[in-house]
């Protein structure tokens, strides 16, 4: 998997130097910024090599000029028996947008979810942009894929798991439920939300007031500000 961006590649070698393989620096790139890249990569053994700004870009597959360029290990993901002793699950069900997947990678990593689970279709992959998107998070999270979501839910929910639907035709505010419980939240797509198959596992719907003119909030933002209650009603 190959990455861009300054950003991303520091936060990569800064929490997950073991999964950066190798560096390319664009010939006659300078600024601190770029030094600190270079020294962080040598400092942890990863190879660091020049190269011009054309054979960068190729590299990325793009036709934008990078600076910098890494590559990655294969991001890995685990079977869903190994998070079953968690106490805070997102599951992003038919979220098909990289940068969206990215976003909530951030939030949930950002919050102290414990993993995030995908399913295998109908759902963005693990991509380098979503990695990017991610700034990084997505490498620090155990990311568990499932072939069916409905299917996961039940699993989980015989674990002890409440399972917490963000749904804007939900019936429920967040101060009705105990947020201090094992949960599982679920993130719906872009499109079209829950799923009814996925929504009927849910144990509570809960709905964000909107007091503007807008309708709904991006996936991430809506996902966060649930999270941030969790985690304020835990202690945090």
């Amino acid at each position: 998997m190959i990455i861009f961006g300054l950003h991303s590649i520091t936060e990569a070698l800064k929490s997950s130097p073991a999964k950066v393989e190798r560096l390319w620096v664009a010939k006659g790139s300078r600024g601190k910024r770029i030094q600190i890249v270079i020294d962080l990569a040598r400092s942890i053994g990863i190879p660091v090599q020049f190269e011009s700004a054309k054979s960068l870009s190729r590299r990325a597959g793009s036709v934008k000029i990078h600076k910098v360029v890494a590559q990655l290990g294969e991001v890995g993901t685990i079977p869903l028996v190994r998070v079953l002793e968690s106490k805070l699950i997102l599951l992003a069900d038919c979220v098909e947008d990289p940068r969206n997947l990215g976003a909530l990678f951030r939030t949930a990593e950002a919050t102290g979810v414990d993993a995030v689970v995908l399913p295998n279709r109908r759902s963005c992959g693990l991509t380098s942009t979503v990695v990017m998107a991610s700034t990084g998070a997505a490498l620090n999270l155990p990311i568990a894929r499932v072939s069916n979501s409905a299917r996961s839910l039940e699993i989980l929910k015989k674990k002890g798991f409440w399972v917490l639907g963000l749904d804007s035709g939900g019936e429920k505010s967040l101060s009705e439920i105990d947020l201090r419980v094992p949960l599982v939240l679920v993130v719906g797509g872009e499109h079209k939300g829950l799923r009814p198959s996925v929504r009927n596992h849910c144990d509570y719907r809960v709905r964000l007031p909107m007091l503007g003119q807008i309708e709904s909030l991006n996936l991430s933002v809506a996902a966060g500000v649930v999270l941030y209650q969790i985690v304020f009603a835990r202690g945090g």
